[in-house]
């Protein structure tokens, strides 16, 4: 299974690289925040992405992972729809090693209402990570849901860098009512270095120990289609800290 997916990263960035000039101050998502951006009609973007953390339970500890595979396409240039593949228990360690988990395939859509000063931007994510309960079907860090995001982005003129803010509001669903925001920003350094920051938390009490923060850089390998971002998820929360590598690949018409 793993070298089938390996094969398919190989294949997927011969395809990609030849594409046109795709900046990650436009990327449509940042760690886990999406942005306002989407691809325009006949976008294509590809993401795979490894990630480890480790669990310390009461019986000992051991490390534990999984890949997460996401393919969308600019149906119009306002509208993006994809698909999503988590795999779990790729990277676990010790005695509860076994076979690997293949989950659910999920699906996601934005929609970009706005363009301008501001982006702004409405849509769905299924997709949840990290360990997945199979008898009631949900993860242990929740999908994103529904959710409304605004972004903007500024051009420093004096050192030629980009600030991309983005924020926004999200429902994982409709049965609890519960409502959470984000924060990200993505400071593009120059053409060979970017880097990455956001914040969860719940809308009733953002600031909380409740929220969580994430950091990440962006390394271009081919500037025009495709990067790897390297991260470390939810820092300084128990269990729930992980470290991920990210291949990015776009492919623009």
């Amino acid at each position: 299974m793993i070298k089938k997916l390996f094969y398919i990263i190989i294949i997927n960035i011969m395809l990609v690289i030849p594409a046109s000039a795709v900046f990650a101050e436009n990327i449509t998502s940042i760690i886990n925040a999406p942005t306002a951006f989407v691809n325009g009609f006949g976008g294509i973007d590809i993401n795979f992405e490894t990630y480890v953390y480790a669990v310390n339970q009461g019986t000992g500890s051991y490390n534990d992972g999984g890949i997460t595979a996401n393919l969308s396409y600019g149906f119009t240039d306002m509208l993006n729809v994809g698909i999503s593949v988590d795999v779990g228990d790729v990277n676990k360690t010790g005695l509860l090693k076994g076979p690997i988990d293949m989950r659910q395939p999920k699906l996601f859509a934005k929609m970009q209402l706005l363009t301008g000063t501001f982006s702004l931007a409405a849509g769905y994510d299924a997709q949840g990570y990290r360990i997945y309960d199979s008898v009631t079907h949900s993860y242990e860090v929740t999908e994103k849901g529904y959710y409304a995001v605004v972004s903007k982005k500024n051009e420093v003129q004096t050192s030629n860098s980009v600030i991309n803010i983005t924020g926004g509001l999200n429902i994982p669903d409709f049965e609890n009512l519960k409502l959470n925001g984000f924060f990200g920003i993505v400071i593009v350094l120059n053409e060979k270095l970017s880097m990455y920051a956001e914040y969860w938390g719940p809308s009733s009490d953002f600031f909380s120990v409740n929220g969580n923060f994430s950091i990440a850089a962006h390394i271009p390998v081919a500037p025009e289609s495709f990067g790897i971002d390297i991260g470390v998820k939810n820092i300084g929360k128990v269990n729930l800290s992980e470290f991920y590598i990210r291949c990015h690949l776009v492919k623009t018409m």
